[in-house]
């Protein structure tokens, strides 16, 4: 049986959590219409392969076709999803930065750049995202990045969560937010705007 672990931050949440256990109870079961041949979702799946273990196209794809989802992709398809993840696709084969994924000898597809992997942990999701900020220390560092719409919403002095530390902010200077580390034991948890939805951005 699956269990659900619900943190509520606030007495909004807290309202939220007692209405989803009420009905879970009841057995009250949202109706959703699946969603099909969602290939954003897909790559980020590609990508967290790719990272671990790596993976051999022809025996994903029999995989993939077994699933509801995935049951109608065609072969074109799944040959541009391929290169889209290796080469950019036809739009942004030009970028070296879009070329993640390395196709090894043995036919292995593979993440082998750290930068990447990194990347991909900090970001995965597919909530789209407001306009982003770099976030580095005033002493020099990178930290990662982080929504405008968060930050515009601090003032000096404020301290948030960011990618597993408790930062302060101190400003924003050429479309970066400078922060410094900060030993505050109560901190503000990033949230995306993405959809218009409030969530905290839990991966950092």
């Amino acid at each position: 049986m699956s269990k659900i672990f619900f943190l509520p931050t606030h007495s909004l949440e807290l309202m939220e959590a007692a209405a989803l256990k009420s009905a879970m109870v009841a057995g009250l079961i949202e109706n959703r219409e699946p969603m099909l041949l969602c290939f954003d979702v897909l790559i980020q799946y590609l990508s967290t392969l790719a990272i671990s273990e790596g993976f051999y196209p022809e025996l994903l794809f029999e995989e993939l076709k077994s699933t509801y989802c995935y049951s109608e992709m065609t072969e074109d398809e799944w040959g541009e999803i391929l290169h889209f993840i290796t080469e950019g696709g036809v739009a942004l084969q030009q970028y070296d930065e879009y070329k993640k994924v390395e196709v090894m000898p043995d036919g292995l597809f593979k993440i082998n750049s750290r930068r990447v992997a990194h990347r991909h942990r900090l970001h995965i999701g597919t909530i789209v995202s407001d306009s982003m900020l770099k976030v580095r220390f005033v002493s020099g560092g990178y930290v990662g990045v982080i929504e405008e719409y968060f930050i515009s919403r601090l003032s000096p002095g404020d301290v948030f969560t960011l990618a597993g530390r408790n930062l302060e902010f101190v400003a924003i200077k050429d479309m970066t937010a400078l922060v410094r580390k900060s030993n505050a034991k109560k901190s503000r948890v990033p949230s995306w705007n993405g959809g218009g939805c409030r969530c905290p951005r839990i991966w950092g």
